[in-house]
């Protein structure tokens, strides 16, 4: 069953044209750097409740750490072989890889990992990620890196740790919050000393 989805969803790389398989390569290479990215800009931009919001992009953060742990728990326990070198000359690869073990997919349990740790604080934000996350991990599928089970015991990594996180961690993280915005307000206080002077200044002129 698994093999016969990975199978439906890799052939889409010689159906669906040069502009889908390019639109497949980068979401399955570079669309993991979008979580960090926005866990950086919820940080610098956090909006309303602006400790509670930081706090679970530090949640988040651990959250991705932990998802990342649980996978390689896994691959400890269970060795599978990439497809393309599994299946050698069947499957249709877009992207070269090393042929390390494919279970399971670190992409989307990072993703997951992120999503799932801001859900409490900005759900829009996290089902927007999640969905991010779920086009990375069948975007590695279609590049024939990654079964489908890869991708499902990724994000539920993902989503594991951010639960776990949450429950053992959330106070410590507050705390880790709160230090982490003082030393950020101290970092950044000249930069605002220095704009509100040459707002001064264009006033006076």
């Amino acid at each position: 069953m698994d093999y016969a989805v990975f199978r439906a969803l890799n052939s889409l790389a010689v159906h669906g044209g040069a502009a889908f398989d390019a639109v497949v390569r980068f979401l399955a290479n570079d669309g993991v750097v979008v979580f960090p990215l926005a866990l950086v800009v919820l940080w610098i931009v956090p909006g309303r409740s602006a400790h509670r919001v930081r706090t679970a992009a530090v949640v988040s953060a651990v959250a991705v750490l932990g998802a990342l742990l649980l996978n390689q728990a896994w691959g400890h326990l269970v060795h599978e072989a990439r497809p393309f070198v599994a299946h050698r000359g069947q499957v249709d690869q877009l992207i070269a890889h090393s042929a390390d073990n494919s279970f399971p997919s670190d992409h989307t349990a990072v993703g997951f990992g992120a999503a799932a740790g801001l859900w409490a604080a900005r759900r829009w934000l996290a089902a927007t990620l999640g969905v991010w996350a779920l086009l990375v991990g069948l975007a590695r599928v279609v590049a024939g890196l990654h079964y489908p089970i890869d991708i499902l015991v990724g994000a539920l990594d993902g989503i594991a740790a951010a639960a776990l996180v949450l429950w053992l961690l959330r106070a410590p993280l507050d705390r880790l919050t709160g230090f982490g915005e003082r030393v950020y307000g101290r970092l950044i206080s000249p930069l605002r000393a220095v704009g509100a002077g040459s707002g001064r200044g264009r006033a006076g002129a």
